[in-house]
């Protein structure tokens, strides 16, 4: 046979306080973690982002929906605006505890594949017998191709995640620019004849099977280029440190 208690005994404290907190961290990260639809304009502005908005007017066409492209796409950016309302009074008074301790929720990457995608090119030029410049030459392209040692580097995940986050874009991020000058820097070392590198990120198109997109022109983007002059002196620091290239 079993038996149950005749009665619970008074609620202590800390318990209670206890389940509150759990209960309130499950409410912020929970709904932090939802797929809010958090659009703006210079979201809607991605050729994939066009070509979703013709797909999506066409399908509700077929089902007794009448919207252009234009319509609705300012039907998308009012639900955006509303989404960013709902989440600023409910998340607003835990942002600041959520940047100190590091833990909010971060969850848009790769919300859509975008078939417009940046190719990570990297070239170098050395200097010749009479002391010009010579032509440039390709030591890396994405993926795969180039220089196994630099081949390596580049894509290990830690240095691939700066430059995907924050070079495949129509305006680069801020660690875009200090990673040419690493990118410079590392075949400056291990190379003294190199005067000068660039970095750039090559528009290519993918399609799918079916797909009959046009492909997008050859598009050089986001090119920095690194004379021996501009990284002198983390290439020093660099030499001083004793970090001799392998």
């Amino acid at each position: 046979m079993s038996s149950s208690p005749e009665g619970a005994g008074p609620l202590r404290p800390w318990p209670v306080l206890r389940a509150l907190l759990i209960a309130l961290v499950l409410l912020v990260h929970g709904t932090k973690a939802l797929p809010w639809p958090d659009v703006r304009e210079r979201d809607l502005s991605y050729g994939v982002a066009q070509d979703e908005l013709e797909r999506w007017a066409g399908v509700l066409g077929g089902v007794g929906i009448p919207l252009s492209a234009a319509q609705l796409s300012e039907r998308v950016l009012d639900l955006g605006r509303a989404s960013a309302a709902a989440q600023r009074a409910l998340h607003g008074p835990f942002r600041p505890l959520l940047r100190l301790t590091g833990t909010g929720q971060a969850w848009g990457l790769f919300a859509y594949p975008d078939p417009y995608a940046g190719r990570l090119v990297v070239s170098s030029r050395q200097v010749q017998d009479d002391g010009q410049p010579g032509p440039w030459q390709e030591r890396y392209r994405a993926p795969g191709q180039g220089d196994p040692w630099l081949v390596a580097r580049l894509e290990n995940r830690r240095i691939r995640g700066v430059y995907d986050d924050n070079g495949d874009r129509p305006k680069p991020g801020g660690f875009y620019d200090p990673f040419c000058d690493w990118v410079a820097v590392e075949i400056m070392a291990r190379e003294p004849a190199v005067v000068e590198v660039e970095v750039r990120l090559d528009l290519v198109t993918n399609r799918v099977p079916g797909d009959r997109r046009p492909a997008v022109p050859d598009k050089r983007r986001h090119v920095r280029t690194r004379s021996r002059q501009e990284v002198a002196r983390p290439l020093g620091l660099r030499a001083a440190a004793g970090e001799a290239a392998p």
